[in-house]
């Protein structure tokens, strides 16, 4: 009987530390074999990983606040992650094997807390 106590104990906390949290998600617009290029140093990438696959990526810019856009190369599985991003659709270049992905604006959705 105790063990049937403690176990809905522990069923109550991971609820409620679930429902507590505050659940971010955005839009993002995909855009295929298109990458961002620069003329200037305005919109270099802060950061530059290795991820397993483009899943990867976007969760990588979709759990940083200040990302606005992310770049995935498929040839070398790289994950370009951007935050000045001032004129997202005029600094694209065809490159084949890249997807860009530009979060949406005002699509945020949050737990309401």
């Amino acid at each position: 009987m105790t063990w049937i106590k403690i176990l809905i104990l522990f069923f109550i906390v991971i609820l409620e530390q679930s429902i507590g949290q505050n659940i971010r998600s955005f839009q993002m617009h995909i855009i295929n074999e298109h990458l961002f290029q620069c003329i200037t140093t305005t919109c270099l990438p802060y950061s530059n990983n290795i991820v397993s696959n483009i899943f990867q990526c976007q969760i990588n810019c979709l759990s940083d606040i200040q990302c606005r856009a992310a770049s995935f190369h498929q040839f070398n599985s790289t994950c370009q992650l951007f935050n000045n991003t001032t004129d997202n659709y005029n600094n694209l270049e065809i490159v084949i094997g890249s997807v860009t992905m530009i979060v949406i604006s005002k699509t945020q959705i949050t737990s309401g807390k």
